[in-house]
């Protein structure tokens, strides 16, 4: 059988990458082995070290890096170090038996202490704070140690309380701040501390003095909180607003921002009907809330019979809201209304229904007697296999379907060209049939006589892989020393 394979076209496709991880060496000695792609070495001899070919000693250890390790060396952060007394690495670097490792750095244990938290090297004598340490009887404060006697920690900054500067903490020593008592107010909400201006009682986050013609509202717990004025004494809050129950009902909308008084005018008005600006009650047996003009409305008409279109009021028996668009019809067609009985709806586009039951982007048309590949409509041929390669109508029993681009990640659209081609698979955009040719990378190889199964791929070149002295190589996710077999 002749085992040679004729190369009958290269493809160099402009959207298409070829990938470098695969490559072919011939004339090898039996027994190699491959580094990467870099080259064959012969192991009893030679060792791969992280792609490159180092020559092994007597003495050969294993790899460092890309050098060889021999007895009596170490390996420190892939750097190769004479080490007779077998010490121990730090870094780059050895260290001895009274050193310790700090963060890559060695430091002497009589005398040192390493900062975990910070990688710094201290006296045994000093407590870890920052990069210098602290001395004993101090607070660590932003990184640096403070007298715990006289001074306390603010937000990361040291002061000093007096009574006659009255200063304290507003917050804690991590995210505090330091304030006047006699000027300012400290008011907090969960983990939120502010300096208020002012002295008195925190309404959420703002300050007021105690007052009767004063309310907190919604209340002085919450972050929204703000104070209201209350001359009369007779109002109470809604949300962060306020109202009068003599004469209003308070309507919120489930958010305690925002809140609306709204008149009541009878008894049986019982519900809150909302508007962008305002709020009104009404009953909602006997009449209809609209929002007309950015107003609330309640209508005298019950909702049964009425209905409100944005700023419209219509008849539900005769007409059809359709994105704030008023039409005539049962159902929407995006912002048209449309009798589905008589008409068809395509992305949008109303048309007489006729013998349409399907669309073809805006086009309506009889799938019984058409086929749509996206946007265009050709008319069914008999004893197809149909697909569709993009927008072209095509027999995929017959043709492929070929990409000159990438395709995306669903698999369905190309960036580039798709065309229909002959064959049952594609090889750079161009049509090959399996049985009798070989496609590798971008390369098509067509066989002289009878196609082995033993030739293989190596990256865009095919060699015959039962031979002892071809060797393909690749750099599968970095393992030196792996064979390609595709």
């Amino acid at each position: 059988m002749n085992r040679s394979l004729n190369l009958i076209i290269v493809i160099i496709a402009v959207f298409i990458s070829v990938c470098s991880c695969a490559r072919l060496f011939s004339n090898v000695a039996i027994g190699s082995l491959c580094c990467g792609t870099t080259g064959v070495y012969d192991p009893a001899t030679q060792e791969c070290c992280a792609g490159t070919i180092v020559t092994k000693s007597a003495t050969f250890v294993s790899c460092c890096g890309t050098r060889a390790l021999t007895s009596g060396q170490s390996c420190c952060n892939n750097v190769v170090v004479n080490n007779p007394e077998n010490l121990q690495c730090c870094g780059s670097s050895l260290i001895s038996a009274t050193q310790g490792c700090c963060n890559g750095r060695s430091f002497t244990t009589a005398t040192q202490q390493c900062c975990a938290d910070t990688g710094s090297i201290i006296s045994i004598t000093l407590t870890c704070c920052g990069t210098a340490g602290m001395q004993a009887g101090q607070t660590c404060c932003g990184g640096r140690g403070i007298d715990s006697a006289t001074q306390q920690c603010c937000g990361g900054t040291a002061f000093t309380p007096a009574a006659t500067t009255n200063n304290a903490c507003c917050g804690n020593a991590v995210s505090g701040r330091v304030f006047t008592s006699t000027t300012q107010t400290c008011c907090t909400i969960g983990t939120t501390s502010v300096v208020a201006t002012g002295t008195g009682t925190c309404c959420g986050l703002n300050t007021r003095i105690p007052s009767a013609t004063e309310i907190c509202c919604p209340d002085a717990n919450s972050a929204t909180a703000r104070i209201v004025t209350n001359t009369a004494g007779t109002l109470q809050c809604c949300g962060t607003g306020s109202f009068n129950p003599t004469t209003q009902e308070c309507c919120t909308t489930g958010d305690v921002n925002v809140a609306f008084a709204a008149t009541v005018s009878a008894a049986d008005k019982t519900e809150c009907c909302y508007g962008p600006n305002s709020a009104t009650v009404y009953n909602p047996v006997t009449e209809t809330c609209c929002s007309l003009n950015g107003n609330s409305l309640a209508i005298d008409v019950p909702k049964n019979l009425v209905r409100c279109c944005a700023n419209t009021l219509y008849d539900p028996n005769h007409q059809i809201c359709c994105g704030e668009t008023l039409s005539c019809g049962t159902s929407c067609c995006g912002n048209t209304g449309y009798f589905p009985d008589t008409e068809i709806c395509c992305a949008g586009s109303v048309s007489q229904r006729e013998n349409y039951d399907s669309c073809c982007d805006l086009t309506p048309y009889n799938s019984a007697t058409h086929f749509c590949c996206i946007n265009r409509l050709y008319e069914r041929v008999p004893g197809f296999t149909e697909s569709c390669c993009s927008d072209y109508y095509y027999n995929s029993a017959k043709k492929t379907c070929c990409a000159s681009g990438t395709l995306d990640q669903s698999g369905d659209e190309p960036f580039g060209k798709r065309f229909v081609v002959c064959g049952d698979s594609c090889c750079a955009g161009v049509g090959y049939f399996k049985a009798s040719q070989t496609c590798c990378g971008t390369r098509l190889y067509e066989a002289d006589g009878d196609q082995s199964e033993d030739f293989k791929c190596c990256g865009s070149d095919i060699y015959d892989s039962t031979l002892d002295t071809t060797l393909c190589c690749c750099n599968a996710g970095g393992e030196i020393g792996s064979t390609c077999d595709n």
